[in-house]
């Protein structure tokens, strides 16, 4: 029941996504060891004051009252009495050993305050680095889970045809159990990624001092560059502060003489009255010396101790500079060894992708143990895949450190810019090849070949109405991680009036920078999306224009119009006039960006004489792609419409825009549907339609809807 019950924990799907790296940072110096170095700072700097106060001379104020009954004088029989009432007031100044320990206290507070200050400097560095680290771990752990989840997909349909041909002793049972141990091995992997996160998660936690939960989803950290740094040892606080405890002891050496022979001198006002009698005063100075008789003759062991303490502080300070600089070192070695090796790692997963191809075609043509050659080359795949995520967090955790010897100051030193240190596109492919995370069964793959083999695909566009999520910063990770987990990599997005104006601000532009930023960093694109039907018009193709103009500083990866001629007031009977209206404005498009230019359009504008005028008018123009926008859930109708198309305009490539809109009719949207039906079609569209030249992929309209599909 525990183990089950462990097992619902972490299989359970959070929906908390984790702030970017670098929001992280900025709360480093919130977690609750740097808080409590802080508040220890502040108490050994009081009590450095404290000391201070203490050096030096003291006031003093006595005060006395008796009774004094004695004879008059020594052999008198008579006896006087009286009271006797005195007081006195001075300073007191210490001499000898007496003043040398006052210093010697005064600089022992001294070092435990520098101590306290640098530590605190220290720890904040370090949570950075362990933060970095950590986040780190966090990441490629959440792609090696992808990676796992993706190998066990056809785990079932593997094991039924491994045991049938087990039965017929087509193979040994032992093989049967080597093939089902490297499924086995993906499980362990899994909750060995499960536990890494668990730790990371509490290291983060503990740096930023909030309890956060466990993600869903992980942005791609970014690091400032790390290329050419070297370490500043002389700023590093533990070597400063080691430096600074080295002329603390040399003074403690220097004073620490004879501390055993005390002394004290006295100055002082005194009065009294007797009484009966009168008042007096007086004054009176007054010197005290002692010390201890065994020390006399002998040699000054106070100060042989302050000298051994001082060379032990050199040492000290010389073996935290050596291990600081031996660490730096290592931190550089150590990344050229994880560049070298994600680089063999590479070529190795090219090799054994091309073997795993192979065996799918054989399998689907030849007979023997073709079946089980495939899947021991997959297995291949899986393993070095793993080993070469496992190289790409050596080299994120490798720059943190060069980061940290290089900048022992934090995040104040180091330089603005952020850069994507591992390539995410390029990961994202490793986990999701065709072949690899196929969860269908075999068969298909003999029928079309291995070069084409698909297996329950996701569309890789979509369009997206709704920005304000995206530029808002407490909502954009999750939502960038989500896309990232569904394979869209290409973003149709659209803003209103007011966004763009907000985007004019320099508050809205730095949202807009760092959406493209951090998206970039999982290999998603966005390319900027004009759907202003009036726009078609000349007389308002200049505001498109000047839209296209001022969004130029952003880096966008193309310029999409959605322009939508149906929606001019009396478009039937002049479509003739708006395909050509909206090839102008592909064209005025592309004078006025040097970004690719893409376009929407109802797949009646690419058929028959209106096709052939749309395609007149784009004579000429630098057209990335076009997106028909053919509405239906009837998969062979969309492709039967695009493969007509594509064979009328061979020049242009084409994206098929599909509907999952709630709005629309079920012949028309695939809401109703949900995921798996909507992924069932594109899969079969994908597997007729792309193998011709002029297919790109199939984009989903839109993305509000389909992140709602029932899964």
């Amino acid at each position: 029941m525990a183990v089950a019950a462990a097992l619902v924990f972490m299989c359970a799907a959070p929906s908390f996504a984790l702030p970017s790296l670098e929001e992280l940072e900025r709360k480093s110096g919130d977690g609750p060891q740097v808080l409590e170095a802080l508040a220890a700072s502040a108490r050994d700097s009081y009590l450095e004051q404290l000391e201070g106060q203490r050096a030096g001379g003291k006031w003093f104020l006595n005060g006395s009252i008796g009774y004094s009954d004695e004879p008059q004088y020594d052999t008198s029989e008579n006896s006087i009495h009286y009271t006797k009432f005195s007081v006195s007031a001075g300073l007191s100044f210490p001499l000898f050993g007496t003043w040398d320990k006052l210093k010697i206290n005064r600089l022992n507070a001294e070092l435990k305050a520098a101590d306290s200050k640098y530590r605190a400097q220290i720890l904040r560095t370090h949570n950075i680095n362990a933060l970095r680290k950590a986040y780190a771990i966090l990441w490629i752990e959440s792609q090696k889970i992808k990676l796992a989840q993706a190998f066990l997909a056809n785990r079932s349909y593997v094991a039924s045809y491994l045991s049938e041909r087990k039965g017929k002793s087509l193979i040994l049972p032992s093989d049967y159990l080597e093939f089902m141990a490297g499924y086995e091995m993906a499980k362990k992997d899994i909750a060995v990624s499960n536990l890494h996160m668990v730790q990371a998660m509490q290291i983060i936690r503990m740096d930023t001092g909030e309890n956060w939960p466990m993600p869903a989803a992980v942005m791609m950290p970014t690091l400032p560059s790390f290329k050419d740094v070297s370490a500043d040892i002389d700023s590093n606080p533990s070597v400063v502060m080691k430096r600074e405890a080295i002329k603390k002891y040399e003074k403690i050496a220097d004073v620490s003489r004879w501390i055993d022979n005390e002394g004290r001198v006295n100055f002082g006002l005194n009065a009294g009255k007797d009484i009966p009698g009168d008042f007096g005063t007086g004054v009176y100075a007054s010197i005290a010396l002692t010390g201890p008789l065994k020390e006399i003759g002998r040699e000054d062991k106070a100060r042989l101790a302050a000298k051994s303490d001082l060379e032990r502080a050199k040492h000290e300070e010389n073996y935290t500079a050596m291990g600081i600089e031996g660490e730096a070192e290592e931190a550089l070695a150590m990344a050229a060894y994880a560049s070298a090796n994600i680089g063999a790692q590479y070529a190795r997963l090219k090799s054994i992708a091309e073997n795993v191809r192979e065996n799918y075609a054989r399998h689907g043509t030849i007979a023997g143990d073709t079946f089980e050659k495939l899947q021991r080359s997959r297995y291949q795949y899986y393993r070095v895949a793993m080993d070469m995520l496992d190289s790409q967090l050596i080299l994120l955790q490798s720059g943190a450190d060069m980061l940290a010897a290089a900048y022992p100051q934090g995040r104040e030193g180091e330089p603005r810019v952020r850069e994507y240190v591992v390539d995410g596109r390029f990961i994202n492919s490793v986990i999701s090849q065709k072949w690899f995370v196929s969860s269908e069964k075999l068969s298909p793959y003999a029928r079309i070949g291995a070069a084409e083999a698909v297996e329950c695909r996701m569309p890789e566009y979509a369009y997206v109405w709704d920005a304000e999520p995206f530029l808002d910063a407490q909502k954009r990770g999750g939502i960038t991680a989500e896309l990232h987990a569904r394979g869209i990599t290409d973003i149709f997005i659209s803003f209103t009036a007011k966004q763009l104006a907000l985007i004019e601000t320099p508050d809205g532009a730095q949202k807009l920078a760092e959406l493209l930023k951090s998206a970039g960093g999982l290999g998603i694109k966005f390319e900027l999306t004009l759907a202003d039907p009036a726009w078609l018009l000349p007389e308002h193709r200049h505001e498109m224009v000047s839209v296209i103009k001022s969004m130029s500083r952003f880096k966008f990866s193309g310029i999409h119009l959605d322009l939508e001629p149906d929606q001019v007031a009396g478009a039937e009977s002049m479509r003739e006039k708006l395909a050509m209206m909206l090839a102008d404005s592909v064209k005025a498009a592309g004078r006025s960006t040097s970004l690719p230019v893409s376009f929407s359009v109802h797949p009646r504008y690419l058929e028959g004489s209106l096709g052939r005028t749309l395609d007149k008018g784009l004579n000429g123009a630098k057209i990335s792609c076009i997106v028909p926008m053919i509405y239906t859930s009837d998969a062979a109708a969309a492709v039967s419409k695009l493969s007509a198309i594509m064979t009328s305009h061979p020049k242009y490539k084409f994206i098929l825009a599909q509907s999952v809109e709630k709005t629309l009719p079920q012949t028309e949207s695939y809401f109703s549907s949900g995921l798996p039906g909507f992924k069932k079609s594109v899969s079969a569209i994908e597997a007729r339609l792309g193998s011709m030249p002029g297919f790109k992929g199939i984009a989903v309209q839109s993305w509000e809807d389909y992140k709602r599909l029932e899964r």
